[in-house]
Protein backbone atom coordinates (compact mmCIF):
# COMPACT_ATOMS: atom_id res chain seq x y z
CA UNK A 1 0.00 0.00 0.00
CA UNK A 2 3.12 2.58 0.69
CA UNK A 3 4.20 2.09 -3.20
CA UNK A 4 0.87 2.12 -4.10
CA UNK A 5 0.44 5.63 -2.16
CA UNK A 6 3.89 7.07 -3.63
CA UNK A 7 2.37 5.99 -7.56
CA UNK A 8 -0.60 8.03 -6.80
CA UNK A 9 1.28 10.43 -5.69
CA UNK A 10 2.99 11.13 -8.83
CA UNK A 11 6.46 9.17 -7.39
CA UNK A 12 7.73 7.00 -10.11
CA UNK A 13 8.64 3.98 -8.50
CA UNK A 14 10.69 1.17 -9.34
CA UNK A 15 9.87 -2.43 -7.86
CA UNK A 16 12.06 -5.36 -7.79
CA UNK A 17 11.47 -9.04 -5.95
CA UNK A 18 9.69 -12.39 -5.88
CA UNK A 19 5.79 -12.23 -5.33
CA UNK A 20 5.02 -8.62 -5.62
CA UNK A 21 2.19 -10.08 -8.57
CA UNK A 22 0.56 -12.50 -6.18
CA UNK A 23 -0.75 -9.19 -4.48
CA UNK A 24 -4.39 -7.86 -5.06
CA UNK A 25 -2.68 -4.35 -5.47
CA UNK A 26 -0.37 -5.84 -8.10
CA UNK A 27 -2.60 -4.86 -10.98
CA UNK A 28 -2.70 -1.29 -10.40
CA UNK A 29 0.74 -0.74 -10.89
CA UNK A 30 2.48 -3.35 -12.90
CA UNK A 31 4.58 -1.02 -14.88
CA UNK A 32 6.81 -0.26 -11.79
CA UNK A 33 7.68 -3.61 -11.76
CA UNK A 34 10.91 -4.37 -13.07
CA UNK A 35 11.22 -8.23 -12.76
CA UNK A 36 12.15 -10.81 -9.70
CA UNK A 37 14.72 -10.70 -7.40
CA UNK A 38 18.10 -10.76 -8.00
CA UNK A 39 21.53 -12.44 -6.54
CA UNK A 40 25.15 -11.81 -5.77
CA UNK A 41 27.00 -9.52 -8.07
CA UNK A 42 23.78 -9.19 -10.08
CA UNK A 43 21.93 -7.67 -6.60
CA UNK A 44 25.11 -5.24 -5.82
CA UNK A 45 24.42 -3.74 -9.53
CA UNK A 46 21.01 -3.64 -8.96
CA UNK A 47 21.26 -1.49 -6.05
CA UNK A 48 24.38 0.59 -7.56
CA UNK A 49 21.72 1.78 -10.52
CA UNK A 50 19.11 3.59 -8.26
CA UNK A 51 19.83 6.96 -6.35
CA UNK A 52 17.32 6.35 -3.72
CA UNK A 53 16.32 2.98 -2.03
CA UNK A 54 13.26 2.71 -0.51
CA UNK A 55 13.37 -0.07 2.81
CA UNK A 56 10.17 -1.10 4.16
CA UNK A 57 10.08 -3.91 7.31
CA UNK A 58 8.22 -7.03 7.14
CA UNK A 59 5.64 -6.25 9.68
CA UNK A 60 4.59 -10.54 10.08
CA UNK A 61 8.38 -11.41 11.04
CA UNK A 62 8.20 -8.59 13.29
CA UNK A 63 11.39 -7.15 11.87
CA UNK A 64 13.25 -3.94 13.38
CA UNK A 65 15.95 -4.32 10.68
CA UNK A 66 16.96 -7.17 8.04
CA UNK A 67 20.14 -7.55 5.62
CA UNK A 68 18.98 -4.65 3.60
CA UNK A 69 18.82 -1.90 6.54
CA UNK A 70 22.71 -2.92 6.00
CA UNK A 71 23.45 -4.01 2.35
CA UNK A 72 21.31 -0.70 1.03
CA UNK A 73 24.09 2.17 2.55
CA UNK A 74 26.70 -0.59 2.21
CA UNK A 75 26.50 0.41 -1.47
CA UNK A 76 26.45 4.03 -1.15
CA UNK A 77 22.74 4.65 -1.72
CA UNK A 78 20.68 7.17 0.15
CA UNK A 79 18.26 4.97 1.84
CA UNK A 80 14.69 6.15 3.33
CA UNK A 81 13.80 3.55 5.74
CA UNK A 82 10.27 2.67 7.45
CA UNK A 83 11.64 3.83 11.14
CA UNK A 84 12.38 1.63 13.97
CA UNK A 85 14.03 1.99 17.20
CA UNK A 86 16.80 -0.36 16.52
CA UNK A 87 17.25 1.62 12.85
CA UNK A 88 17.42 4.99 15.04
CA UNK A 89 20.26 3.41 17.03
CA UNK A 90 22.06 2.17 14.13
CA UNK A 91 21.83 5.60 11.62
CA UNK A 92 21.46 9.01 12.20
CA UNK A 93 18.22 10.02 11.13
CA UNK A 94 18.16 12.40 8.01
CA UNK A 95 22.31 12.31 7.65
CA UNK A 96 23.27 8.59 7.51
CA UNK A 97 19.75 7.24 6.32
CA UNK A 98 15.94 9.11 6.47
CA UNK A 99 13.50 7.19 8.44
CA UNK A 100 9.76 7.29 7.79
CA UNK A 101 6.68 6.47 10.25
CA UNK A 102 3.74 6.33 7.55
CA UNK A 103 3.18 6.88 4.10
CA UNK A 104 2.34 10.48 4.61
CA UNK A 105 5.77 10.90 6.02
CA UNK A 106 7.78 8.54 3.23
CA UNK A 107 5.89 10.65 0.54
CA UNK A 108 7.50 14.32 2.30
CA UNK A 109 11.10 12.24 2.45
CA UNK A 110 10.46 11.58 -1.42
CA UNK A 111 10.04 14.72 -2.53
CA UNK A 112 12.61 16.10 0.15
CA UNK A 113 15.52 13.84 -1.82
CA UNK A 114 14.01 14.02 -5.62
CA UNK A 115 13.85 18.22 -4.79
CA UNK A 116 17.08 18.26 -3.23
CA UNK A 117 19.50 15.86 -5.88
CA UNK A 118 22.66 17.42 -3.99
CA UNK A 119 21.99 15.68 -0.96
CA UNK A 120 21.62 12.31 -2.50
CA UNK A 121 25.41 10.86 -2.75
CA UNK A 122 25.86 12.96 0.96
CA UNK A 123 23.56 10.90 1.98
CA UNK A 124 24.62 7.58 0.69
CA UNK A 125 28.10 8.46 1.26
CA UNK A 126 27.71 9.13 4.86
CA UNK A 127 25.39 5.50 5.16
CA UNK A 128 27.94 4.16 3.87
CA UNK A 129 30.55 5.13 6.08
CA UNK A 130 28.64 4.09 9.00
CA UNK A 131 28.26 1.01 7.59
CA UNK A 132 32.21 0.73 7.57
CA UNK A 133 33.09 2.46 10.69
CA UNK A 134 30.64 0.38 13.15
CA UNK A 135 31.72 -3.35 11.75
CA UNK A 136 28.07 -3.50 10.06
CA UNK A 137 29.82 -6.16 7.14
CA UNK A 138 29.55 -9.73 7.56
CA UNK A 139 33.21 -10.75 8.65
CA UNK A 140 32.54 -7.73 11.40
CA UNK A 141 29.70 -9.40 12.39
CA UNK A 142 31.28 -13.00 12.44
CA UNK A 143 34.50 -11.98 14.79
CA UNK A 144 32.54 -9.95 16.74
CA UNK A 145 30.08 -13.14 17.11
CA UNK A 146 33.34 -15.52 17.54
CA UNK A 147 34.72 -13.59 19.90
CA UNK A 148 31.46 -13.54 22.19
CA UNK A 149 31.80 -17.47 22.06
CA UNK A 150 35.32 -17.18 23.39
CA UNK A 151 34.25 -15.67 26.41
Amino acid sequence: DSILFLIENGIKVGVTGDGWELSELFVRFPEFYLGPAVFGIAYVEKINSINIALHFLRHANRDEQDSRTFELPACGVAVISEYSDLHASLFLENKEMLFFRNNVELLEKVRFLVGRPDLVPTIGLAGQERCHSSGYDHKSRVISILDKIAE
